[in-house]
């Protein structure tokens, strides 16, 4: 008879319950060393300390971009937050709203004393020429939004019409509140 016993589970079992390696059979079974593989992997894996965006309870994930503890959370969430935001809000096509968020950051940058130009043709590098102080900077503006960890996220143009923005200008589309980021480097910067 070609039974082995496991030397982790006590049982007699047979050669093709056992791995082999270089010629010779392990001495653990396949079902007690993938279990231990497992365990070794749950053990290695990080744990993420965060709080339920709806139901406010701390809890364990080992995703840190995790936002609510149960998936019953997380239907109930999404489903308030976009029903507050149907209630409030008209539908709006992505061309107006685009336009929408030019004129909010034309008019921001008026009220801080730039001369202001915007762009005729939609397809353009950038939506608005802005000058201040005889220095002129070209903007592109986009509508992005806040995620949880606070990071801006907006999408940056390809090489359009022979150039590139000086500044992206990013309106957030929950909060209206303006960021401005350098195209090269990515960086916020401060431009009143």
């Amino acid at each position: 008879m070609n039974d082995t016993r496991c030397d982790k589970c006590r049982q007699d079992l047979p050669l093709e319950n056992y791995y082999l390696f270089d010629g010779v059979y392990d001495k653990t079974c396949k079902g007690c060393r993938n279990a231990a593989q497992r365990e070794n992997y749950r053990n290695k894996r990080k744990e993420y300390s965060l709080s339920c965006l709806f139901c406010k309870k701390n809890y364990i994930s080992s995703r840190k971009n995790s936002q609510t503890c149960t998936r019953r959370c997380k239907e109930k969430y999404k489903y308030e937050t976009t029903s507050a935001i149907a209630k409030d809000r008209v539908y709006i096509s992505p061309a107006t709203r685009g336009a929408i968020s030019e004129y909010k950051v034309s008019s921001f940058l008026m009220v801080n004393g730039y001369d202001v130009f915007r762009s005729m043709s939609p397809s353009s590098f950038c939506d608005l020429v802005v000058i201040k102080d005889n220095v002129v900077k070209k903007i592109d503006v986009k509508t992005g939004y806040v995620s949880v960890s606070g990071k801006v996220t907006y999408i940056k143009n390809k090489l359009r019409n022979g150039g590139f923005p000086d500044l992206y200008a990013v309106v957030d589309k929950i909060t209206n509140d303006i960021y401005f980021f350098n195209h090269c480097d990515g960086k916020e910067v401060w431009l009143v």
